[in-house]
């Protein structure tokens, strides 16, 4: 059997010319492609925002600054045939280093989720708008973004 749990999470919402910066992923179990903002679990006895910028160095080896809590979502999920649940702690920030806003796409890479290298991408905040069959993760997100727009 396997042990079911809520899993913490903090993740980013990068924003830069009307764009955020997210990972692309897909679910070939319902044949779907999404995508979601960077950023992951939650060590035992690590903040939120310590969490958030461990996983920010770990994936991408980018510091970043002024990072601002916007909310906390609860994500209750079914990714490649299994439910998951999260507690997700939504953050603003920036990156230090100003030339990640002028990369359209890089790898990142993740050894914890078994996700390995992974495809980032900057995405207009309209398209999720506009094209509801590619979703924007977690679910809420996109409300976020529209309270928070830059």
């Amino acid at each position: 059997m396997i042990k079911q749990y809520i899993r913490p999470i903090a993740i980013c919402i990068f924003q830069h010319n009307k764009q955020i910066l997210v990972a692309e992923a897909k679910d070939d179990v319902r044949n779907l492609t999404f995508y979601r903002p960077l950023g992951g679990e939650i060590k035992f006895g690590e903040s939120a925002e310590t969490a958030l910028k461990r996983e920010i160095l770990e994936e991408i080896n980018e510091p970043i600054h002024s990072i601002k809590h916007l909310k906390t979502l609860e994500n209750i999920f079914t990714y490649r045939g299994s439910k998951g649940h999260e507690i997700v702690f939504v953050f603003d920030g920036k990156f230090k280093n100003p030339h990640i806003y002028t990369k359209n796409e890089f790898i990142g890479f993740e050894k914890d989720d078994g996700w390995g290298n992974f495809k980032i991408v900057w995405k207009s905040i309209s398209f999720f708008f506009n094209h509801p069959e590619t979703p924007l993760f977690p679910t809420g997100l996109m409300e976020i973004l529209n309270k928070n727009k830059e």
